[in-house]
């Protein structure tokens, strides 16, 4: 797929962390939520999504945007924090960029 449609689609992936849906999810809303938050982005990654400076860009632009909200949650600012540096790749591995989906998500999420 043609890579300014794959980024796209992943802004427009994006835009489901927003504040009203992440800090209103229960625990088990939220397991449920990640499960298929990362499904959808694994998606995208076989259809080219990559970490690149593009895409951090985009990352880091939305979560400054969000982050106007974090003074609202402690929670929706920890699940925030959590995702985007999933998604930059500056977290402890496994990382999702290079680690097949499923260990991935057992090892880094507890899903599966």
């Amino acid at each position: 797929m043609e890579t300014s449609k794959v980024i796209n689609k992943f802004q427009d992936l994006l835009k489901e962390l927003n504040f009203e849906t992440i800090s209103k999810l229960d625990e088990k809303d939220y397991e449920k939520f990640i499960l298929e938050f990362f499904v959808k982005i694994n998606r995208l990654k076989f259809q080219g999504l990559e970490v690149s400076s593009t895409l951090k860009g985009i990352i880091d632009k939305v979560y400054y945007d969000f982050s106007t909200h974090f003074d609202k949650s402690p929670l929706y600012e920890e699940r925030i924090q959590d995702i985007f540096m999933e998604l930059t790749g500056f977290c402890p591995p496994p990382k999702f960029w290079n680690t097949p989906f499923e260990e991935y998500m057992r090892r880094k999420w507890k899903i599966l």
